[in-house]
């Protein structure tokens, strides 16, 4: 495999990571908003969970400027 495949292979797999990565993100802190008692929790929670938010749509854009699948989570399977 040549360098620049190489790189561009290693790109991939550190994006699909990231977007996983950022999806489970969105679980966890809507989970914990759903169990949030104390109102500046749920405030902190919730602020978390609009910058993951906005974060994935970063990397949904970068996905679909490279032309990358969003529903493929992984490169090795």
């Amino acid at each position: 495999m040549n360098k620049k495949l190489y790189m561009e292979t290693q790109l991939h797999e550190l994006l699909y990571q990231g977007l996983k990565t950022e999806l489970g993100g969105l679980k966890i802190y809507a989970a914990a908003l759903s169990h949030a008692q104390d109102e500046s929790l749920g405030y902190s929670w919730q602020n978390y969970l609009e910058q993951t938010r906005s974060q994935e749509q970063v990397l949904l854009k970068v996905f679909a400027e490279l032309g990358l699948n969003p529903d493929r989570l992984t490169t090795r399977g």
